[in-house]
């Protein structure tokens, strides 16, 4: 299992909430962590154009682990904070297909991807109702395309009224800094 999260945020030393939590819940599973925090989507998928090194977590990365499963968690907010006020339905599109193409990189080598999309967004700034607005229309065109792909390795997991409501806030609890996920949200 790989949780594959381009902007992961705030880790823990050397993994993600994700795979703290699905190692204590589940022992018996390995998981690893893709992300680096406050990368974008771009990033991730950049990093395979860096030399090799054991922390560059880049998509040939993920594949040459052979996971069973990955865990997507892109369309990162990192994407989204960088939008400021005057985002566009083309920035998030742009966003969006970067997604796609990470996603598809896996479920080409065969790997099933859980996609949730973008998880949420709390905080208090000048912006953070258009944050918000970004992240759930590239959460709703996310959930289109994996509707409409009809690939059977690319499944969408909603979250909405789980760990975000329907404003793109975290559900109290979910979230300890307001941007990325609890161990309660993870």
């Amino acid at each position: 299992l790989f949780s594959a999260m381009p902007g992961s945020g705030q880790s823990w030393p050397g993994e993600s909430q994700t795979a703290t939590t699905l190692q204590y819940v589940f022992p018996s599973i390995l998981v690893a962590n893709g992300g680096i925090s406050g990368q974008t989507t771009q990033q991730f998928l950049d990093r395979g154009k860096s030399a090799f090194a054991a922390d560059r977590k880049a998509l040939q990365d993920v594949v040459a682990k052979l996971p069973d499963v990955v865990l997507m968690h892109g369309a990162s907010i990192n994407d989204f904070l960088g939008m400021g006020s005057g985002f566009t339905d083309a920035d998030v599109s742009n966003v969006v297909d970067r997604h796609r193409q990470c996603v598809e990189f896996f479920t080409s080598a065969g790997i099933l991807v859980i996609d949730s999309g973008c998880y949420g967004y709390s905080a208090e700034s000048a912006n953070a109702d258009n944050v918000r607005l970004a992240l759930m229309s590239g959460n709703a065109k996310i959930r289109k395309l994996v509707s409409d792909s009809k690939n059977p390795l690319w499944i969408w997991n909603e979250l909405d009224g789980i760990v975000r409501n329907s404003t793109g806030r975290y559900i109290p609890g979910m979230s300890d800094d307001n941007v990325h996920l609890s161990v309660l949200g993870a």
